[in-house]
């Protein structure tokens, strides 16, 4: 009988030491703070934040298969982060999923993203012998988090894409921290597309140049988001 209880312990025991659940999908090499890098041929950097997620890896991996689609000699290098639990407080069933600030009023959370931002992209000009400064872009989730970064002073950027996300309430976007900005929404997209053109008409306002581009279907993404991306990027790297 011990030896039967005992059986039945060792197969129910957690496994001391099992590894963690690997954060970066095949192809992806990991970088730290939580970041991955997926490289490519063209010339450039991209920092990408995703889209809300739920807290799975195979989650993210279905997002993070769309730029990996697009072939290594037509993409630039890019760095995705992952997201933080709590920041999708709006309903209780997103509490637990992977998220990004989107509220001038989340201080802390914003300035820690802002440090791994710096951090990470460190971390990616070692590996690629890149020194110039990113591309940074966000989808959904993320791309209201890059319209909030487009007017904070702390973060340094050579380009902006924002894609299928929208402004920010009491974000102050400046001539003076204009850089090269590319829109993307989906002409079904009911909520995105509209708040997109916001985003375009705020710009408009201040003098701040943007494309705004349209796309057939709806908010999900697809490859020719990130082919669009990277061809932004890459034009990007090779203006004077």
């Amino acid at each position: 009988m011990l030896s039967l209880l005992l059986v039945m312990w060792s197969s129910q025991a957690p496994v001391p030491n099992a590894a963690p659940e690997p954060f970066c999908p095949p192809g992806w090499e990991s970088l730290r703070n939580d970041a991955c890098l997926l490289k490519g041929e063209q010339p450039g950097l991209v920092v990408y934040f995703h889209g809300m997620t739920a807290p799975s890896v195979k989650t993210l991996a279905w997002e993070l298969s769309f730029p990996a689609k697009v072939p290594p000699s037509k993409r630039t290098s890019l760095v995705v982060l992952r997201g933080v639990a709590g920041l999708c407080d709006w309903a209780d069933e997103y509490r637990s999923w992977w998220c990004w600030p989107t509220a001038r009023s989340r201080v802390p959370e914003t300035q820690a993203v802002i440090d791994r931002l710096d951090d990470v992209v460190a971390a990616a000009g070692e590996k690629l012998h890149h020194q110039g400064l990113p591309v940074i872009a966000g989808y959904s989730n993320g791309g209201y988090l890059v319209s909030m970064l487009m007017g904070d002073p702390r973060v340094v950027a050579s380009g902006w894409v924002v894609m299928h996300g929208g402004p920010i309430t009491g974000v102050n976007y400046s001539k003076e921290r204009e850089r090269p900005t590319l829109l993307m929404a989906a002409i079904d997209d009911g909520i995105q597309r509209p708040a997109m053109e916001g985003l375009k008409a705020k710009l408009d306002g201040t003098n701040w140049k943007s494309a705004l581009v349209l796309r057939p279907g709806g908010h999900p993404p697809e490859v020719e988001d990130y082919q669009r991306l990277f061809d932004f990027a890459a034009q990007v790297s090779r203006s004077p």
